[in-house]
């Protein structure tokens, strides 16, 4: 059976499935096989076989059909070949319609079982679809053909149809199935991926046809049969491969484009994880790096787009860039092999499988891609699985570079029109500050230059004092103005010698102006080690915000605070 009439059919949703959603259709398939198997199949083989085929013969060749399993990726779904209507329709006409339904629920049980491991309520979905496929195609079969010979065009024509309708029924209950888990699956996908089944099992249906019409003439022909059929099987399986590699660099191409319409850093992780989950079928997609050697930033998204954004110790991004360093074999973790540290650090919500590849930016590997879980028939990534991530995460690590560097030359740029507006915001106060000085400079030397002889003697010299105040309110601003400048280029000098701080305030209060007398100066604190003009210029500053917010007397209090004055 291939496709859409096997067990795949189930493995493949592409969200997660609970198996108490397939139950209802295993009953109704289950009770629809014993029903038809009762009331409807004859029981007594096809008169004139050449030979009749006992019922464990053809359970070992289900098991062996249903364990040699050939998946064609179409469109990234998983679609099947595993040549089982070869021994379905050789039962249809060389055995009893009982053999023939013991044999294929037996022998795909015991590969179900044994060799995939399947769950109970999905192997139990798969036997139940099975059975009722078979019963449907031997009832068909025999109200088709008649009395007509196996080997006449009615009777090869018969098997094909009836076959062909099986694998209909059956392709539209698993479709069923698919849609009740599967809810936000779309519709173009739904046909797409439903038509590329029946074709695919329906070409299987010929080969199966030719088959038993071979044996049926000529038994000895079995030997020739079965190198065609493994020759058959071998140029499919080749077919398969190649359609995926072709699947995988046309993933690759989608990968980038979707990347490359991003811009901001976390719309590119977040548009990679989404094709990373998506290319590889995978329950959960993680990229974990650092920006600037800070802390490591973890995003996951799981397969319902969920996105989780935690930080993290650097300790679990030097673990991970430390398994992502190493040979393939160490990059996975599976059913079928072992990486402990792996399945330690990225193993997460106890997922079932994993791979890792390195994000590459600026030449080192700063980051990892991390891939969990895995939806579809395949229980674990595949190496041809872990070189897509590698693909994918090689473009990532370049495309997450560019985000980075984008977003880095934002900051600087904003970070140097912050810069220009506090430019702008202290030329604009510095001009108000000077323009009050200024402009009572220029009001008292214009009426000192056009008005000077009607002027009493005490008012030129209380115009003149007060053209000075303000020159020297201009000038210690200027001074305020080159200390900052100094100090931002790194250039400001410190002088420290022995002074005397009380005779340093007492200096500041004779250049402060005509509040000087309202300024008290108390303590006795003798020398220390300072730099006189810094001293001047604290002080002067403190006085001019002690009248601007203080009240009527203003003091200054020098003392001894243990080793300082």
């Amino acid at each position: 059976m291939t496709g859409t009439g096997n067990e795949t059919s189930t493995d493949r949703s592409q969200a997660r499935w609970k198996p108490s959603g397939l139950w209802p259709f295993t009953v109704v398939m289950a009770l629809a096989a014993g029903a038809g198997f009762l009331w409807v199949v004859p029981g007594g083989p096809i008169e004139g076989a050449p030979a009749q085929v006992s019922w464990w013969a053809l359970a070992a060749g289900f098991a062996v059909t249903e364990a040699t399993i050939i998946r064609v990726p179409v469109q990234r779904d998983a679609h099947t070949i595993s040549l089982s209507e070869i021994p379905l329709l050789l039962g249809m006409v060389l055995a009893a319609p009982g053999a023939l339904l013991l044999g294929r629920v037996a022998g795909s049980a015991m590969t179900l079982a044994a060799y995939r491991r399947q769950h109970p309520a999905k192997m139990a979905f798969n036997l139940a679809l099975f059975g009722m496929e078979t019963v449907v195609a031997v009832a068909l079969f025999r109200v088709l053909i008649g009395a007509a010979p196996a080997d006449s065009p009615r009777g090869w024509f018969s098997a094909l149809t009836a076959t062909t309708i099986a694998i209909l029924v059956s392709a539209s209950v698993v479709n069923a199935a698919l849609a009740r888990l599967r809810r936000r699956r779309r519709i173009i996908v739904s046909v797409q991926s439903f038509a590329a089944g029946i074709l695919i099992s329906v070409g299987m249906a010929f080969v199966g046809t030719l088959s038993y019409l071979t044996v049926w003439n000529d038994v000895r022909a079995v030997t020739v049969l079965a190198g065609a059929v493994a020759m058959f099987f071998l140029l499919v399986r080749v077919y398969g491969s190649l359609t995926k590699r072709h699947d995988d660099l046309r993933a690759v191409y989608s990968f980038s484009n979707a990347a490359n319409a991003e811009v901001g850093v976390r719309e590119v992780v977040v548009a990679s994880l989404r094709e990373v989950v998506r290319l590889l079928r995978a329950e959960q997609a993680t990229i974990v790096f650092a920006r600037n050697g800070g802390r490591a930033e973890v995003i996951e998204m799981d397969d319902a787009g969920h996105v989780l954004h935690t930080p993290e110790d650097r300790s679990h991004l030097d673990a991970l860039l430390d398994i992502a360093g190493r040979p393939a074999e160490e990059r996975r973790f599976g059913s079928t092999y072992v990486a402990p540290d792996l399945e330690r650090h990225a193993g997460g919500a106890k997922r079932s499988c994993g791979v890792i590849s390195p994000l590459a930016m600026s030449g080192e590997m700063s980051g990892v891609l991390v891939a969990t879980g895995r939806i579809g028939p395949d229980r674990d990534f595949s190496l041809e699985d872990l070189e897509l991530l590698d693909a994918l995460a090689s473009h990532s690590g370049l495309t997450l570079e560019r985000a980075l560097t984008v977003e880095q030359l934002t900051e600087e740029i904003a970070a140097k029109q912050e810069i220009i507006r506090s430019k702008d915001q202290l030329i604009a106060a510095v001009s108000h500050e000077l323009r009050t000085p200024l402009t009572g400079i220029l009001g008292f030397s214009e009426l000192l230059v056009d008005e000077a002889e009607q002027l009493s003697p005490d008012d030129r010299d209380g115009m003149l004092r007060a053209v000075a105040a303000d020159a020297l309110d201009m000038s210690n601003l200027v001074e305020d103005l080159l200390t900052a400048a100094r100090a931002r280029m790194g250039v400001l000098a410190i002088d420290s010698v022995e002074v005397s701080l009380r005779d340093l305030a007492h200096t500041v209060i004779e250049h402060h102006g005509s509040r000087a007398a309202a300024i008290n100066v108390r303590g006795d604190a003798g020398m220390a080690c300072a730099d006189p003009t810094r001293v001047r210029q604290i002080l002067r500053n403190l006085l001019v915000n002690a009248e601007r917010y203080g009240g009527e007397t203003v003091e200054i209090r020098v003392r001894h605070d243990g080793a300082s004055a």
